[in-house]
């Protein structure tokens, strides 16, 4: 989950994820379920308002996920930049 810039909320929740390989899913339907599965378990003001599909979360050399490298592949997805896919909600 990154922060996005966004004119309504000046930032808004953003979720950065792959899916494994062999794994075909519509993205309208990812994002609804992933948007879905986060509000079930917390405050709606914390589910992400969208969902971006990238090829492979970028990784520090510790294995955790490097969010920098989330940050610019949400804002570069949200910009209708080069991530492998489009952000797929506005």
């Amino acid at each position: 989950m990154v922060g996005v810039d966004d004119d309504r909320f000046g930032q808004a929740v953003t979720a950065v994820a792959s899916l494994e390989d062999g794994v075909v899913v519509e993205p309208a339907t990812l994002e609804a379920r992933v948007i879905d599965a986060v509000r079930s378990e917390l405050a709606h003001y914390k589910a992400p308002k969208r969902v971006v599909v990238v090829p492979a979360v970028p990784r520090a050399p510790n294995g955790k996920a490097d969010y920098p490298g989330a940050l610019a592949l949400a804002d570069a997805a949200v910009a209708g930049g080069p991530t492998g896919h489009t952000p797929t909600s506005p």
